[in-house]
């Protein structure tokens, strides 16, 4: 009997793991479809489908995967209309929140994640979140102690923001308009770049001291996460 729990446990875990891997190929493939058919099926002319493409590869979406995404943007393979929208949120203990939203059915995905913030309390403002944040470009390299002083002092001459080490990652920030220089003076000195994308950085973060109100505010990330119509979460929580 232990064995078969045992098993039992390794499925439930191992489906869970595909749901979460198909939902999020789902993300990926809406935002390859969504930039190609604003923007056209050139990376180069379309920098907005480059930052798609390179997300979904850092997150392994197939390579015909992708492809199809953009034939469907351009309208050579059939597909549903695809709307975008940016809901505005006074989440559960006063932190602020922006879900970005990419879907085929607008109505539906706004009633549903109405019923995820208001089950944690909070609740979808009409304005006043918005202007806490500003658009930033974000570019993601690993780093070493033996590259790293290195890569901080060309990073300050390519005029980037700022800067943050986490686990061996170097997150940057910088502003969209110098995103495409600053990926070509990495990619002079060698310098791979893990993931790059175009995101809602909030002007000043809030910390949460109290244990409980912290874990509310995460399980309302997680929840809003896992509905397949969102696209991105931004919030000014500190973790």
């Amino acid at each position: 009997m232990s064995g078969h729990s045992k098993w039992s446990k390794i499925k439930h875990k191992k489906s869970a793991e595909d749901e979460k891997k198909a939902k999020n190929f789902s993300k990926l493939s809406k935002l390859i479809t969504l930039a190609a058919r604003e923007g056209g099926q050139k990376k180069e002319t379309n920098s907005q489908l480059r930052i798609a493409i390179e997300k979904a590869k850092f997150f392994n979406l197939p390579q015909e995967k992708i492809e199809r995404a953009i034939k469907r943007g351009t309208g050579e393979e059939k597909s549903v209309k695809l709307e975008s929208a940016l809901l505005e949120v006074f989440g559960p203990d006063n932190i602020f929140f922006l879900i970005d939203v990419v879907t085929d059915n607008k109505k539906r995905s706004i009633s549903e994640i109405r019923k995820i913030v208001e089950s944690f309390g909070a609740k979808i403002a009409n304005r006043g979140v918005l202007w806490h944040f500003e658009k930033k470009g974000i570019i993601l390299i690993k780093v070493n102690s033996k590259n790293k002083e290195k890569i901080e002092l060309l990073l300050i001459d390519l005029g980037v923001d700022d800067f943050f080490e986490k686990n061996n990652n170097l997150k940057i920030y910088l502003s969209p308009q110098k995103m495409d220089n600053v990926k070509k003076g990495l990619f002079k000195n060698k310098i791979e770049i893990e993931n790059s994308s175009i995101e809602l950085v909030s002007k000043e973060k809030v910390e949460i001291d109290n244990k409980e109100a912290k874990k509310r505010v995460k399980e309302f990330f997680e929840a809003l996460e896992n509905h397949e119509d969102v696209q991105g979460i931004y919030s000014n929580f500190e973790e």
